[in-house]
């Protein structure tokens, strides 16, 4: 899952960390409870923040040399107007941060802090949303 957005391998690694896979566990969670949702194109402001509750977003340059902390260009169009999640859509919930926590810690059996693609991947896809989608989130 190397190719898409990378929304969720926000230092563009190759690998997770907790606030990447607490990321991409919610986007995943997102897109099965609404599969009508659009991703976004960037990572929606605060969203690093709620997820690693509370430290600010790396300033990792993206493939066109912009910071994952500005995202106030272009729209972001994840929510369909008239349902009742669209408004927080994107918000990661302290319940959603926990969740993903306890599953992070299953997952990183070394306690290393960090979880490789071989190990990423087979979890993630048993949310059976497509490789595409899943290629985005990651």
């Amino acid at each position: 899952m190397t190719h898409g957005r990378n929304l969720a391998d926000t230092q563009q690694r190759g690998s997770l960390d907790l606030t990447d896979f607490v990321i991409g566990m919610h986007l995943i969670q997102s897109c099965m409870a609404d599969p009508s949702l659009t991703l976004p194109a960037t990572l929606p402001p605060g969203t690093y923040e709620q997820a690693s509750g509370g430290r600010p977003a790396p300033l990792t340059p993206q493939r066109t040399g912009a910071s994952l902390r500005p995202q106030h260009t272009g729209p972001m169009s994840p929510q369909r107007t008239g349902t009742p999640r669209s408004a927080v859509a994107w918000d990661v919930t302290p319940e959603a941060k926990a969740a993903s926590d306890r599953f992070f810690a299953e997952l990183d059996k070394g306690n290393i802090g960090v979880i490789d693609g071989d190990v990423a991947v087979p979890f993630m896809l048993q949310s059976q949303l497509d490789e595409g989608t899943l290629a985005t989130i990651w």
